[in-house]
């Protein structure tokens, strides 16, 4: 994954979130102003008759959205995780090793062996654990 693959997955996180969530607080804002006029009208000065309005109205709203949210969720995850750029293996020439992972000389279905060095703590600065 390059830098801008990065930044571009953020920049579409950002997005799908702020637009499945958008419906509920844009609710609540129009609550919370109605519930604040109804307030001013009748000279209410009870903190709690601006919260509850509020309240229901983002959960009632949130209940109804809830499908669409999910679907664009799954929908966001499926086409992320279709990408190809996530099929790639590690770039070359890269000191990556994952447990389990099968090196060019074993089979897929062969477990490797073979692991990176153990560098001591005066070399790497960070003590070593024991099977790594």
């Amino acid at each position: 994954m390059q830098a801008q693959d990065a930044i571009d997955l953020c920049r579409e996180s950002l997005m799908m979130a702020l637009g499945s969530v958008g419906p509920v607080l844009l609710a609540g804002l129009v609550a919370g102003i109605l519930a604040g006029l109804v307030q001013s009208l009748f000279q209410v000065h009870d903190q709690i008759a601006g919260f509850v309005p509020r309240v229901v109205v983002m959960v009632m709203v949130l209940f109804l959205a809830l499908p669409w949210m999910s679907d664009r969720l799954v929908d966001f995850s499926r086409e992320y995780f279709s990408r190809p750029m996530l099929m790639q293996g590690p770039a070359a020439g890269t000191d990556s090793w994952r447990p389990g992972a099968h090196s060019p000389e074993t089979g897929p279905g062969e477990e490797s062996r073979e692991q990176r060095p153990v560098r001591t703590a005066s070399e790497s600065g960070h003590v070593a654990w024991p099977g790594n």
